[in-house]
């Protein structure tokens, strides 16, 4: 699979990135966070700008990895589940990306919210 769509959007990352460079990411794309993945492409989760704050907060350097501040309890969707993003967005207005896996938790895509309709 071509996973090379998400990375050049700066969607996606590995899971021993640095702090500060997940955050240069997740500025670069302006949807508020980046989904983590190892190096076979498996879904490790996501990092927002408000775990990189609250990580910073109590003392992490930017330097850290973000496997160690990533959020294992994202919301996602199965590939068969797809269809169900909209009504995932609009439960969850602070949802902006909605990683989707397939079989063996292999990261797809990632379904993004309309920016024009985010809720802030």
């Amino acid at each position: 699979m071509n996973h090379s769509h998400l990375i050049a959007k700066n969607l996606v990352t590995n899971e021993n990135t640095s702090i500060h460079e997940a955050l240069v990411m997740i500025t670069d794309n302006q949807r508020g966070a980046v989904a983590v993945v190892d190096g076979d492409f498996i879904y490790r989760g996501m990092v927002s700008d408000g775990e990189i704050r609250r990580a910073l907060v109590h003392g992490a350097t930017q330097l850290a990895p973000i496997s160690k501040i990533v959020n294992m309890n994202a919301r996602t969707l199965r590939t068969h589940e797809r269809g169900e993003a909209e009504s995932l967005f609009a439960t969850y207005p602070e949802v902006t990306l909605i990683p989707i896996i397939g079989k063996e938790n292999i990261l797809e895509d990632i379904v993004m919210r309309d920016s024009s309709r985010r809720k802030i």
